[in-house]
């Protein structure tokens, strides 16, 4: 399974013969999407609690914003942990606005395989986590292999392909980024 590294910048210190070398701090560049996620996660985590915070957000936010923050983070839940882990947590609030930004981005595989797991919920994701979290025990528990079609969908996608999905959506966040 392919994993994202979130790189950060770290102080490196060489010790040579007892004694400490401070090197430079590598340069490390963050992928647009990365950037684009940090620069308003805190507002969605703490919006994503609550529905009519949440709604205000949208609505003050620019343009595809949202979209690209829910479809980046989307694609990161989904490849550290699958679909299951992404619904658990509080941006599986977020599937219309990842399925969006998956179609905005070009990752169209990525976007279907969203939306066979959206079906699996009958076509409404609850908004609350704990219900959520509910709807997605009553899922799992009515077919042991939950997300199974989903997942498929999204792991068929090949190395190259997956890397051109990559550079689309981070250029897609980089135009966010530099208005």
């Amino acid at each position: 399974m392919r994993r994202f590294i979130f790189a950060t910048a770290l102080a490196v210190v060489v010790v040579a013969l007892g004694k400490p070398i401070a090197a430079e701090e590598p340069n490390i560049q963050l992928p647009s999407g990365s950037l684009l996620f940090d620069k308003y996660k805190d507002e969605f985590w703490a919006a994503l609690e609550h529905r009519p915070l949440y709604d205000a957000l949208i609505r003050r936010l620019p343009a595809n914003v949202p979209e690209a923050v829910a479809a980046w983070w989307l694609t990161a839940e989904v490849e550290n942990g699958g679909f299951d882990q992404y619904f658990h947590n509080s941006y599986g609030a977020m599937i219309d606005e990842a399925i969006r930004g998956l179609e905005l981005t070009g990752q169209i595989k990525f976007a279907s395989a969203a939306r066979l797991a959206k079906d699996e919920f009958g076509g409404e994701v609850p908004f609350d986590r704990e219900k959520r979290m509910l709807a997605v025990e009553t899922i799992c528990d009515k077919n042991d292999r939950c997300w199974s079609a989903a997942q498929a969908v999204y792991y068929s996608v090949a190395d190259d392909e997956w890397a051109r999905y990559r550079d689309q959506a981070d250029e897609f966040a980089k135009a966010l980024l530099n208005r």
